[in-house]
């Protein structure tokens, strides 16, 4: 609900990465997706709230490597996702 308000829509560049991101989380959920769950690929973004979570007790706990490795792999999850995501879409839209 954040993420509209904060960010304005992407410019029309297909090849821009956040345009991709954008365009395909939108027709994702269009579609009746979750992009939270237990399935493929969902289950990454899934894996990374706790492991994101973790990184900010680390950084509480002041542990700074734990800290840095942490959101990282977060981060690393979440992205994995929606290239999965994009890939499905300029899969369907080849064909």
């Amino acid at each position: 609900m954040i993420n509209p308000v904060l960010f304005p829509e992407p410019a029309e560049e297909p090849d821009d990465w956040m345009y991709a991101v954008v365009r395909a989380e939108e027709r994702w959920t269009n579609d009746g997706h979750r992009l939270v769950g237990l399935g493929y690929p969902q289950i990454l973004n899934t894996l990374s709230v706790p492991i994101g979570l973790y990184g900010l007790y680390a950084a509480y706990k002041r542990k700074p490597i734990s800290t840095v490795v942490f959101p990282l792999a977060s981060a690393g999850l979440n992205q994995w996702c929606m290239k999965k995501i994009i890939d499905h879409y300029r899969e369907l839209d080849s064909r």
